[in-house]
């Protein structure tokens, strides 16, 4: 009868030999942190789901170099703060010529909802208490 192979054996000899690695027991040491282990997929395939950035994951950091780029004009360079004020209030003007009597009603709606007297309001009213409105 044979006896299975130890451990120890098997790392010592592996498997594949193109994959030295495999079985190997790895420990990795960071600020502290004492990390060991075998690997997830010890037949060396990819993960299972792949991770790339889409769209998203491209949009979110270049807006974030972005904006690092614009603070560090505004406060490296003060003379383009005009500029960017400028810039400000033409973004505001267009905002203000699409502004309707519509739209500000559904505003102030919406403003209503985030007020502390309606919030005490509907609370009371899951309570229980009967308000007469």
């Amino acid at each position: 009868m044979e006896t299975p192979p130890q451990e120890s054996d098997q790392a010592a000899h592996p498997i594949e030999p193109s994959l030295p690695t495999l079985g190997v027991r790895r420990e990795v040491r960071f600020a502290g942190i004492r990390i060991a282990g075998r690997r997830r997929r010890p037949s060396g395939e990819r993960a299972a789901l792949e991770r790339q950035l889409r769209l998203g994951g491209r949009l979110w950091p270049t807006g974030g170099i972005v904006m690092v780029g614009v603070w560090i004009s505004l406060f490296a360079y003060p003379a383009t703060t005009d500029w960017w004020t400028r810039q400000d209030n033409e973004i505001l003007g267009w905002f203000i010529d699409q502004r309707t009597d519509a739209l500000t009603s559904v505003a102030d709606a919406v403003t209503l909802l985030g007020t502390p007297a309606y919030q005490l309001h509907e609370l009371a009213e899951d309570a229980g208490f009967d308000l007469g409105g």
